[in-house]
């Protein structure tokens, strides 16, 4: 049994440009039950509108994607919004 409040989970945005690894994360991720995917993109350029949209508590971002890689998209987003947290993935 958890401490925390049903309600105060930690919500999360991913960007990943491989759907498969986007969506396995997404089901991870929920299956913890105080995770929330709050949305999910395979474009770096949707991240700042998708920040804005949902402030989520973490923004996840795939290091390589074309387009706009997570490094740029971060830059950005930072630029913006440098209380964000951005974690990296890449594999």
């Amino acid at each position: 049994m958890s401490n925390q409040a049903p309600d105060a989970s930690l919500s999360v945005v991913l960007i990943d440009d491989d759907r498969y690894i986007l969506d396995s994360l997404a089901t991870i991720l929920e299956a913890d039950g105080n995770i929330s995917v709050a949305a999910t993109s395979t474009s770096g350029k949707d991240a700042l509108a998708l920040y804005r949209q949902y402030l989520p508590d973490v923004m996840l971002l795939d290091i390589r994607m074309p387009e706009m890689s997570g490094l740029a998209a971060a830059e950005v987003l930072l630029t913006a919004h440098p209380q964000a947290t951005v974690v990296f993935l890449t594999t």
